[in-house]
């Protein structure tokens, strides 16, 4: 990097070198604007990649994404379930299939929002 602004210098300070040292002086100094903001934009994302990492490490809970699919599955048909047993006519039968939709669909909720269990409790073997 000192090599080209500085041999660009010298040329200046010759009358004549001054036509081939601006020039060099200009590239030189756009090189160095240029590998600059590089660096600065290389590390905003790797900044950036680094606050949006998930898990981290065997014991991290990961998402799962066919269960969280599989469990929006069974939200919706819990939820055709609840509305086919608010049609029925009053009866002990069909508040019993109400409160059973009811809970599972709580239950469906709350398993496609949440992530998977752990990977591993317990460490295996020797490990360093």
């Amino acid at each position: 990097m000192c090599g080209a602004p500085g041999g660009g210098v010298a040329l200046d300070a010759t009358g004549i070198g001054a036509v081939a040292g601006v020039p060099v002086g200009v590239v030189s100094t756009a090189a160095v604007v240029q590998g600059s903001s590089a660096v600065l934009i290389g590390g905003a994302h790797l900044m950036k990649a680094a606050s949006d990492a998930a898990g981290g490490g065997r014991n991290a809970q990961k998402s799962n994404v066919d269960r969280a699919d599989a469990a929006k599955d069974n939200l919706t048909n819990a939820k055709s379930e609840l509305a086919a047993a608010k049609r029925l006519p009053p009866s002990k039968e069909r508040s019993e299939k109400i409160r059973r939709a009811e809970k599972q669909i709580k239950h469906q909720q709350r398993k496609a929002a949440e992530k998977s269990e752990t990977h591993s409790r317990k460490p295996k073997g020797q490990q360093q």
